[in-house]
């Protein structure tokens, strides 16, 4: 009988604890809102909005359909990052790193924002990937 409950303690024991591992799991979004760094994390359709994102490390990250409007990213890291469809409508993006970054379709990155960001237009096609949201001349 003991034998059997020792070699169902030993069974069990690693399950608990595996356990608490599990519940500490963060969620990306309260992960980068908290600390601002949430480097290759997943924030595909994530509601940032009006966000403070100052000095934020989002390199690599996931920003796909991201709703970025209105969010403070000056100073932000977001090299190698892919904003593809994002929402960066009155985004500001000022002495923001975008080396490397990818945005087709995303709304809101006139050209006047993206001055002085070292970006080669040329990696995003003739507009940079950006929408043109102003009136045409």
């Amino acid at each position: 009988m003991k034998r059997k409950i020792l070699a169902a303690a030993a069974l069990i024991a690693p399950l608990l604890l595996a356990w608490p591992a599990s519940a500490e799991t963060t969620d990306p979004v309260k992960q980068l809102l908290e600390t601002k760094q949430c480097p290759g994390c997943n924030l595909l359709r994530a509601n940032l909005s009006g966000a403070d994102l100052t000095q934020a490390d989002l390199s690599g990250a996931n920003l796909i359909g991201a709703n970025l409007s209105g969010a403070n990213l000056s100073g932000a890291n977001l090299s190698e990052a892919n904003l593809g469809g994002a929402n960066l409508l009155g985004a500001d993006l000022s002495e923001a790193d975008l080396s490397g970054a990818q945005w087709p379709g995303a709304q809101g990155m006139p050209p006047q924002t993206l001055s002085g960001t070292g970006v080669n237009f040329s990696e995003h096609g003739d507009t940079g990937g950006r929408e043109d949201t102003g009136p045409k001349k």
